[in-house]
């Protein structure tokens, strides 16, 4: 097995290997990511589709969040998605991130 079908190829459970992307933390013990992956990147507009197919306006950002609405006025982070997503890439994940932009936009 080559080097890249290690790093890109399928474990014995049939899932994936997804790397993550480069990140720091600012003196606040916030996590700050300086550069999304693709996959990461893949990710993010996978739930920008989910979401706006649910009729609210969303665009990705950065920093690995999604604004939401007319006016961009709520913002809904992805880290806890993706990291469900990471361990089970179960599709499902992207209705549950549409349901959690309804819950915020319409608070």
């Amino acid at each position: 097995m080559g080097f890249l079908d290690k790093l890109f190829g399928k474990k014995k459970n049939g899932l994936r290997h997804v790397p993550g992307a480069g990140v720091y933390s600012d003196h606040s013990g916030k996590v700050v990511y300086n550069m999304l992956d693709p996959w990461m990147g893949k990710f993010m507009g996978r739930c920008v589709g989910a979401i706006k197919k649910s009729g609210i306006p969303a665009k990705g950002t950065g920093q690995f969040s999604v604004l939401l609405g007319e006016n961009q006025q709520a913002e809904l982070r992805l880290d806890h998605f993706w990291a469900r997503f990471q361990k089970s890439q179960d599709e499902s994940i992207f209705e549950e991130v549409a349901r959690a932009a309804s819950d915020l936009v319409t608070k």
